[in-house]
């Protein structure tokens, strides 16, 4: 049997649950294994305040569709992938999409803005004792 290095394993790991939740398909998780993708707090956890009214506008799937950087998973998705479909529309050239763009960066700003809140929010519950 050939070596092979952790990382390799776990990335084939990855690639196996992922494909395996592409044959479920969306919306139909195996209920006894924690999901691979999990970018966004479960509502009923203790970041409940801020995104208890938040719904992610694009699945996992489309995600996948247009190749959504991970990092980039979050509740601005939708918005990034307008402005990739704009960018490619417009053969990459930069000034075409600027609505898009800006769209898409304020969300992001005001997503920053909402965890920093929350994390003072949760900072000042630990230190009063509430959690």
């Amino acid at each position: 049997m050939a070596f092979i290095f952790p990382s390799v394993r776990k990335e084939r790991q990855l690639k196996a649950d992922l494909d395996e939740s592409y044959r479920r398909g969306p919306g139909k998780e195996d209920p006894g294994k924690p999901s691979v993708f999990q970018y966004y707090p479960d509502p009923d956890s203790i970041h409940s305040e801020v995104y208890k009214n938040k719904k992610m506008k694009v699945d996992r799937m489309e995600m996948a569709r247009w190749k959504v950087p991970m990092h980039l998973r979050d509740y601005c998705a939708h918005l990034w992938i307008a402005k990739a479909r704009c960018t490619h529309m417009a053969n990459y050239a930069p000034w075409r999409c600027g609505h898009e763009n800006h769209e898409w960066e304020e969300c992001e700003m005001r997503e920053i803005y909402e965890r920093r809140e929350e994390k003072k929010r949760i900072k000042e519950l630990r230190r009063t004792g509430k959690l």
